[in-house]
């Protein structure tokens, strides 16, 4: 991760934000969980039972043709995309949940540059899909302003607030986020919206580089998405 290389710096930094700066990525505490490689296509991931009673989550997550513009699949593994909107959990006090947890996990860019999109599907009980939303709304007391530092010494004043967005299923929260460098203004803009639709937690996150997300832009995302959980996973 050099910041020199003016490509992949943008994903760096996103990653840097969303995944490392505030905790570390989300997890159930009391469960087990068992995560698909974020960056690996959904035809490649080895199916696994859910805690919902499924086989397999990967028929419900989003597919590159159903997004908005061009976009592809993260290129490989080590892609800096592959973390996208995993860290806004860690910003949280952890909680216990019964059962068990199980994730897939799909991370599309349209271009080197973004915009990213970054899809989660968390499969637990209904408890602990409501206890992992509770969490989240602690997000901005906990998280609200932090700051962070890339390789080089090039250091970042994060900001993360509430997003207002419609409810969806059973509850949404929406986070808006900023990254700054001091002096250099906004680099890294990202919309990132956790939807609960009983047992299932559908995480979406939009990352764009220089100029906001448009709200509309996210909203149709999400709605698409949870639309295919409901309707491949609830037979909704």
């Amino acid at each position: 991760m050099r910041i020199g290389r003016k490509l992949v710096a943008p994903a760096s930094i996103a990653v840097l934000v969303l995944s490392a700066a505030c905790g570390g990525p989300p997890a159930i505490v009391g469960a087990s969980t068992r995560d698909t490689p974020a960056s690996i296509s959904p035809a490649t991931m080895t199916p696994e039972p859910t805690a919902a009673g499924r086989t397999d989550l990967r028929a419900a997550l989003l597919a590159p043709s159903e997004l908005p513009g061009s976009y592809t699949a993260a290129p490989t593994p080590n892609s800096p995309a592959a973390q996208l909107g995993d860290g806004f959990s860690g910003c949280t006090a952890p909680s216990a949940a019964p059962g068990r947890t199980t994730t897939a996990t799909a991370v599309y860019q349209a271009g080197m540059a973004g915009p990213f999109v970054a899809e989660k599907i968390i499969a637990s009980d209904q408890a602990a899909a409501t206890m992992q939303m509770r969490a989240l709304e602690q997000v901005e007391e906990e998280c609200g302003h932090f700051g962070g530092q890339l390789p080089g010494g090039m250091t970042l004043a994060i900001t993360i607030s509430r997003l207002t967005f419609p409810v969806i299923d059973d509850r949404v929260v929406a986070f808006r986020l900023t990254a700054d460098v001091p002096g250099a203004g906004a680099m890294v803009y990202a919309h990132s919206v956790f939807v609960q639709s009983g047992p299932y937690v559908v995480s979406t996150t939009l990352v764009t580089m220089e100029t906001s997300p448009e709200e509309k832009t996210i909203e149709a995302i999400v709605r698409k998405a949870v639309a295919k959980v409901d309707h491949q996973l609830r037979g909704t």
